[in-house]
């Protein structure tokens, strides 16, 4: 009797361990229906869907990046601040198309400093990431002088290449009878990003591979005592974040 009290306590342990998130995640939202009849509405999950996959985008990332033992706290003001440079190049008079990639290359240049101050300058990637965050939210501070980027819509209606911008940002995928069903782009966009990174987690090298590789290539340098011949660059773009080995 004792061994079965003591195994269904296991199972239980176990099963909140494995499931606590999600567990956790289902009774907010259903505390929160009842407390407010508007957020079980459709539209209002549609806009909470649409939000999160910005940060589902960031999160696949930030995984590759924490499998490979490492931390980056900079992702956040690294998305913020290359959206509000593509917002105030577009508002400059730039093309949309043209800031969107613009922005893309900043996200990466960006990125790649803290890669290099984790490589090169041998700081802990949670002291060099922990830096760029805060000067990165500090130049956005100072461009937008503290204040929302207003104007956009103005700066983009007239111009062709903005379709690719409000599709992307704003845009949904509408399906079913009468339209019934209607699927935010972003969310399809995390999606498709979903399918890719399942696809390299489960069939290229394994978890534990990588790990291993990772480990023997980090006590080799320390053995040699050399400047190691790969950089880790993390690149945050500002809908992904990907670590680069170059």
């Amino acid at each position: 009797m004792g061994k079965n009290n003591e195994k269904n306590k296991l199972n239980i342990g176990t099963l909140i361990g494995e499931y606590g998130a999600y567990i956790a995640l289902v009774l907010l939202v259903i505390v929160i229906s009842c407390v407010s009849p508007e957020f079980r509405t459709g539209s209002n999950f549609l806009n909470l869907l649409r939000q999160a996959s910005f940060n589902g985008l960031i999160a696949f990332g930030m995984t590759c990046v924490i499998l490979s033992d490492g931390i980056d706290l900079s992702v956040g003001s690294t998305f913020a601040l290359s959206a509000i440079i593509c917002a105030e190049l577009m508002i400059h008079g730039i093309p949309a198309a043209a800031a969107i990639l613009i922005a893309l290359l900043a996200g990466t240049a960006l990125g790649m400093v803290s890669g290099v101050l984790v490589t090169k300058g041998r700081l802990q990637p949670f002291i060099a990431t922990l830096i760029t965050m805060t000067a990165y939210r500090g130049l956005a501070l100072i461009i937008t002088d503290g204040k929302p980027v207003s104007r956009l819509a103005a700066s983009v209606k007239n111009e062709s290449g903005a379709f690719l911008f409000k599709v992307l940002g704003k845009g949904s995928f509408v399906f079913g009878p009468n339209d019934m069903i209607s699927i935010p782009i972003p969310a399809i966009i995390l999606i498709l990003f979903l399918l890719v990174f399942y696809f390299v987690l489960h069939h290229t090298t394994s978890e534990e591979e990588f790990m291993q590789q990772e480990v023997m290539r980090n006590v080799q340098s320390w053995l040699v005592s050399i400047q190691p011949r790969s950089v880790s660059l993390f690149i945050p773009f500002p809908a992904l974040c990907l670590p680069l080995q170059v």
